[in-house]
């Protein structure tokens, strides 16, 4: 009986030793994962912010690549909603809404990612113009 307990003991070891091996790898694989995602859509998020309700040729070229980057490392969902910019700017339909849903989407997303919680506003663009009224910056809050 004593036998039999230890050849049950041993059997329960090695299944538990090959399961946590397994475990372990899955783990080490989807960070690997995330470790080669999230930098590069970081990095598309920034040029898309920097291209959105801008249409100069320097955005547009680095729009290009970052639309091409959300294709190859976004979630299905972002992938087909950067295509369909994609085909958008193709058609010179091009929307700054289809823009910002991508936007949302990965910042969703990679907030997700990094563990930083929802953000529950809009993305909202900052533009400066030299051209327009000039807003003083401050430190100080209004009471």
């Amino acid at each position: 009986m004593g036998a039999l307990l230890n050849l049950l003991h041993g059997l329960l070891v090695v299944i538990g030793r090959i399961l946590g091996q397994t475990l372990n790898g899955k783990r080490e694989h989807d960070k690997k994962r995330r470790d080669l995602r999230v930098p590069f859509l970081v990095d598309a998020w920034r040029i898309i912010e920097r291209a959105a309700n801008r249409g100069g040729p320097d955005e547009m070229r680095e729009l290009e690549q970052a639309i091409a980057d959300v294709q190859l490392f976004g979630t299905p969902s972002q992938a087909e909603q950067a295509a369909g910019v994609a085909r958008s700017v193709n058609a010179r339909e091009a929307e700054g809404a289809a823009l910002d849903d991508l936007l949302e989407a990965l910042r969703l997303d990679l907030r997700d990612e990094m563990r930083l919680g929802r953000a529950n506003a809009r993305v909202v663009h900052l533009r400066y113009s030299s051209f327009g009224a000039r807003v003083p910056i401050s430190s100080h809050v209004a009471n």
